[in-house]
């Protein structure tokens, strides 16, 4: 604001000057000088300096002019204050496009050949089927992201724009018309279904296909996204590499939630990338009919650290669920069901924590309260070689689950085995049956005692991976459920485990996750 200063009668106008509106304004300057509008800028502050020298004011004529000048200043700085302050851009979306394709509204819609977008635009989706690659070539900024959202019925702004209809609000179906259908060129993007398979991608069946592609980028986050691969029975061409869901070489700070990822030859590949985060996500059918050609996993995390599995529902795969190769580090797998793989003979393994050639141990690992059942968790290879010993394993609840201790975490206690798999200090080795809901949500039955896992795991201290993830505090289960008691396996007890049916995990609160569903 501009000041005024009474001395001796007179009006000392000396703090109407260039410094002076520059300390009291330089928030919004700043973004002036940012938005483009630096010539006219100074034009104005050019014009205000020399009315400060040239004007001399006294008592009797000071209320009228400067009032005067007062009203033009502000006649000069409103628009500008205005123009900081508006809102980023909205931009629309339909299948084929319409009108002029100028994506200003739905009666000029682009048609997902996505135009000019700026840090911080909307871009609004209107459901239907949309056979194209999607190129993301222009992103966001930290704290403006270019957000992509599946248009809702209740959103005003997208229904409140010319050429609306209520049909808009259904499935957004992407068919990739090459091998990656959401191909990002740039970062800080937020892809949203904002409903549980709001958007579906579904992925050809050609080699080194990438239902989501993120190599190179950072901050690429999505949300209730649906990723079908050709199917686990395919057979895949070869000549390139595994065709997968998900597909990062060097990419950073990137969250997926609520979302499925099913149907590849590995739904995962994960190369050389930092601070990843599954919550809340379903991994399921990998696999293909030419397994000699490739080896199929459910993922596969090379030379990769900072890693968060929280919370997500992984079941069907032939080989290896995770596959930590090449010094992947810093693993923290957490609160997740692993439960009925496809893969017989010695396989498959829930976690497979060594390289193939045996030369390197993964590691750390921190797998706390998940929940294996009908696999085996980790297996019998030539190699002896255990994940770092800096590795903990605590509170995990293993049904007709073999484990070969000699490649497992050797700091493992507190867990529920139910034909002496383990035999630590503080677990139970041979535990009667602990489920509820059998083939639903695997949650725990209410008895309590020595065979039961209710109330016997122990309490798991918090950890600050680093500052992207942020505090991780262990002390909630994946439907929100408070570990109060501390209990073995996904699930915490709670009294409505009897009728609870999870056909699909819902999002909860996690540190440095914030959805686009608003």
């Amino acid at each position: 604001m501009l000041t005024e200063r009474a001395t001796n009668g007179t009006v000392d106008c000396g703090t109407i000057n260039a410094f002076t509106i520059w300390m009291q304004n330089k928030a919004w300057i700043k973004d002036v000088m940012r938005r483009n509008f630096l010539v006219r800028f100074l034009r104005r502050i050019i014009f205000m300096s020399a009315i400060n020298r040239l004007i001399v004011f006294n008592s009797r004529t000071f209320t009228s002019t400067f009032r005067m000048i007062r009203v033009t200043l502000l006649a000069w700085f409103v628009p500008y204050m205005l123009v900081t302050t508006a809102h980023a851009a909205n931009w629309y979306v339909r299948p084929n496009g319409a009108g002029a394709q100028t994506g200003a509204d739905w009666n000029n819609a682009w048609s997902l050949s996505l135009g000019n977008v700026n840090p911080g635009d909307t871009i609004w989706v209107a459901g239907g089927t949309y056979n194209t690659t999607v190129y993301f070539t222009q992103g966001g900024s930290s704290g403006n992201p270019v957000n992509v959202k599946r248009v809702l019925v209740t959103d005003p702004v997208p229904v409140a724009a010319a050429g609306w209809s209520a049909s808009f609000d259904s499935q957004v179906v992407i068919n990739g018309s090459t091998g990656n259908p959401l191909y990002f060129q740039a970062g800080y993007i937020s892809v949203d279904g904002r409903k549980t398979q709001g958007i579906v991608v579904n992925i050809p069946n050609v080699a080194s296909a990438n239902g989501a592609l993120l190599s190179n980028q950072s901050y690429v986050n999505l949300f209730n996204i649906d990723f079908e691969g050709p199917g686990n029975g395919v057979t895949v061409p070869s000549g390139g590499s595994s065709p997968t869901d998900w597909g990062a070489g060097n990419a950073s700070q990137c969250i997926s939630s609520n979302c499925i990822f099913s149907g590849c030859v590995n739904n995962i590949t994960c190369n050389n990338s930092t601070d990843i985060i599954f919550d809340h996500c379903r991994w399921t059918n990998s696999g293909c009919a030419n397994a000699e050609t490739y080896h199929p996993d459910m993922a596969q995390f090379t030379g990769s650290s900072f890693i968060v599995i929280r919370y997500c529902d992984i079941s069907s795969w032939p080989v290896v669920g995770i596959w930590l190769d090449q010094n992947a580090n810093n693993f923290y797998i957490y609160g997740n069901v692993f439960h009925n793989p496809t893969g017989t003979a010695g396989a498959p393994d829930v976690l497979w924590p060594t390289d193939n050639t045996g030369g390197n141990s993964a590691g750390p690992i921190f797998f706390y309260n998940n929940t294996c059942v009908n696999c085996i968790v980790v297996g019998g290879r030539s190699t002896t070689i255990q994940p770092t010993s800096s590795s903990i394993a605590r509170n995990n609840l293993y049904w007709n689950a073999s484990i070969n201790t000699g490649l497992w975490i050797a700091n493992d206690d507190y867990d529920f085995c139910d034909a002496g798999e383990l035999s630590s200090t503080h677990t139970i080795s041979k535990g009667s049956y602990p489920f509820a809901n059998t083939n639903v949500s695997w949650q725990i039955v209410s008895n309590t005692g020595a065979l039961y896992p209710r109330s016997n795991g122990t309490t798991i201290s918090s950890a600050t991976p680093d500052s992207f993830i942020g505090t991780i505090t262990f002390n909630t289960d994946g439907n929100g459920v408070a570990r109060s008691s501390w209990d073995i396996g996904a699930y915490e007890y709670a009294s409505t485990n009897g009728t609870v049916v999870v056909t699909m995990p819902v999002p909860g609160p996690f540190t440095g996750i914030t959805s686009t569903n608003n």
